[in-house]
């Protein structure tokens, strides 16, 4: 009958935790493991846990602010910017909608920074982005802008106005156009010899013109700044 060597925990026949059998005695466990005792191999730490010093019997959590997504490792991962790492965290988390960061320390959803009024932010974002034209974000932490209503435009990043009677907002590319006509023709008029388009020619926009002034009260559009309709041909 084979001896067995008294190498062994307490001459029990088994290794203490945070050691291992090799066969004829006890190693301390690897890095990047842990070895609960016995006769029990070293076990990778799971995702989320790393193990940094041999000998361990438990794995270690990685802290807020930190994750660990591969299995057997010495060490955690900072965060990911626009997201946060909870306490033992396989994966990184991205900020909710409304709100950001750039930093790579985050530990929960509330330290991820608000997105500011006239400003959104989707989720998982770095940065805060801020409203196209005619749109708005009236309070702080938006996920998205809002388009101000019929007959409204963007006085500012953050409030619709209504348009004055009379007005149009420079919803649609024709608009844009029709009203640059109308000032050129305002040129012609006083004689500036910087005005190249001819009185015949600005005249065969006047119709449109007149049909943008009729609507304007109900197609007063979404895009700042409202103008004074030529509602009259020259």
């Amino acid at each position: 009958m084979l001896a067995i060597p008294l190498l062994f925990a307490q001459g029990s026949g088994c290794c203490g935790p945070g050691t291992y059998t090799n066969g004829t005695g006890c190693d301390d466990c690897p890095v990047g493991s842990s070895c609960p005792g016995g006769f029990v191999d070293p076990t990778p730490c799971a995702a989320g846990r790393f193990a940094a010093v041999g000998g361990l019997a438990v794995c270690i959590s990685c802290e807020g602010g930190s994750y660990q997504d591969e299995a057997g490792a010495t060490a955690c991962k900072p965060c990911d910017a626009g997201s946060y790492c909870k306490a033992g965290a396989a994966a990184p988390l991205p900020c909710d909608a409304g709100s950001y960061s750039r930093a790579t320390n985050l530990a929960a959803a509330g330290e991820c920074t608000d997105a500011d009024p006239g400003y959104f932010a989707v989720t998982g974002s770095m940065q805060q982005t801020p409203c196209a034209p005619g749109s708005i974000a009236p309070s702080a932490k938006m996920s998205a802008c809002e388009l101000c209503p019929k007959g409204n435009y963007a006085a500012s990043a953050t409030a619709c106005e209504k348009c004055e009677a009379g007005t149009l907002a420079s919803t649609h590319e024709w608009q844009q156009r029709e009203w640059s006509r109308f000032l050129q023709l305002e040129h012609v008029k006083r004689g500036d010899p910087s005005a190249q388009s001819s009185r015949q020619t600005l005249r065969l926009s006047a119709p449109r013109r007149r049909a943008a002034c009729a609507s304007a009260s109900r197609s007063c559009g979404r895009l700042a700044p409202c103008v004074r309709a030529p509602c009259s041909a020259a």
